[in-house]
């Protein structure tokens, strides 16, 4: 399993590029990488292709993994399979940069339901919602939404549309704030 810091979206609602913003003098994407390593996780960072000096700046030495301009997919569907695509045996551990409550608790429940499932994908239900972008997905799902794609058989690209595809998992969770996902320049107000 490999973690995966899903930076490459484009930031339209905030402004800039989100896992390059600071809090506490640190970008986002480091206290990100922070979480990973917390729960014994190698991970990538995935980043769209105009970004990727910046990136190499912050975290030197880290694999970066740019959006594959073939795939014909928006949104952050395009950055997990242009993960799935470098790095095809690999279960993914998925978590969005603009995610800066999570808490390794929470990511550690998704390592421990993965040895213990047949699920394709496993993820949290908080507020009535199910968050795709943290959680994990088993690598024969993705080959599968691959192939849905390269087909031209996966009409919408929303992470929701994509989960009926495959085999889930949900871990019910309340109203925690490790779920809140920073947007906006608005939102930051809250952290």
């Amino acid at each position: 399993m490999t973690g995966v810091i899903l930076c490459g979206g484009a930031s339209s609602r905030m402004g800039s590029d989100k896992g390059l913003l600071l809090r506490n003098g640190k970008h986002w994407v480091m206290h990100t990488a922070a979480l990973m390593k917390d729960c014994g996780l190698s991970y990538v960072v995935s980043v769209a292709g105009h970004n990727i000096l910046d990136y190499q700046q912050v975290l030197p030495g880290a694999t970066l993994i740019c959006d594959d301009p073939s795939l014909q997919v928006g949104g952050p569907l395009k950055g997990i399979l242009s993960v799935n695509l470098a790095m095809p045996a690999e279960d993914l551990l998925v978590l969005a940069v603009d995610m800066q409550e999570m808490k390794p608790y929470f990511l550690q429940q998704i390592i421990d339901a993965s040895k213990e499932n047949d699920a394709q994908a496993i993820l949290f239900k908080h507020d009535d919602q199910v968050e795709p972008l943290c959680a994990w997905y088993r690598a024969d799902g993705l080959h599968h939404v691959l192939q849905l794609v390269l087909q031209g058989l996966l009409q919408r690209f929303s992470m929701h549309h994509v989960l009926s595809y495959l085999k889930t998992k949900i871990i019910p969770v309340g109203d925690d704030p490790a779920f809140l996902n920073f947007n906006t320049p608005e939102d930051l107000s809250q952290l």
